[in-house]
């Protein structure tokens, strides 16, 4: 008996397996969340420096359909700057939601990732983790905003750093990101 026939299938078995798992998408692969709201409490600033360097900077939280399924049951907030001339570099150093708590603002959900660019011209993002709403009875509103902390380096060598906040406002309550509990 001939093993060659044997060894050609088997090969042309494993090539046929390779292609298709390579080419196929993912069953398990998750897809990312949909935004269903974008501007809460969207807050937008224009930065020019003596040095020459401006920017556009952005605050906001969005509410998100975490698993794809039609309902909106989760928050983030997003942090953003681009440049629009003479800019060498962007950092968005961290963004935090924060919630309004007896006159004060407590930081419930926080990425302290740095965000880095200095492409042409630089734009840099920053998202805070998700966290889901709260069931009833914890599906109560809170004031929210997003804050968050970026640096410029201009061309001339210039590096000033920045805080800024979204304007306030109201989502439902939001699991705590440590431990997921309202």
């Amino acid at each position: 008996m001939k093993k060659t026939p044997l060894i050609i299938t088997a090969i042309a078995l494993f090539v046929i397996s390779f292609i298709i798992a390579t080419t196929l998408p993912q069953a398990n692969a998750a897809a990312p969340p949909t935004v269903t709201d974008d501007g809460l409490g969207r807050r937008v600033v224009t930065i020019s420096l003596p040095s020459g360097a401006v920017l556009t900077c952005s605050a906001q939280g969005q509410l998100l359909d975490s698993n794809n399924n039609g309902t909106t049951d989760s928050l983030r907030g997003r942090a953003a700057c681009k440049e629009t001339r003479n800019v060498r570099r962007l950092r968005i150093h961290w963004v935090q939601v924060q919630s309004q708590f007896a006159d004060t603002w407590a930081t419930a959900l926080i990425n302290n990732t740095d965000a880095v660019s200095e492409a042409t011209p630089a734009y840099a993002i920053s998202y805070t983790p998700v966290s889901w709403f709260c069931p009833p009875p914890g599906d109560f509103g809170l004031i929210y905003r997003v804050v968050q902390s970026f640096g410029i380096r201009s061309d001339d060598g210039t590096a000033v750093n920045f805080t800024m906040a979204s304007h306030p406002f109201e989502a439902r309550a939001v699991a705590a990101a440590q431990n997921d509990v309202c």
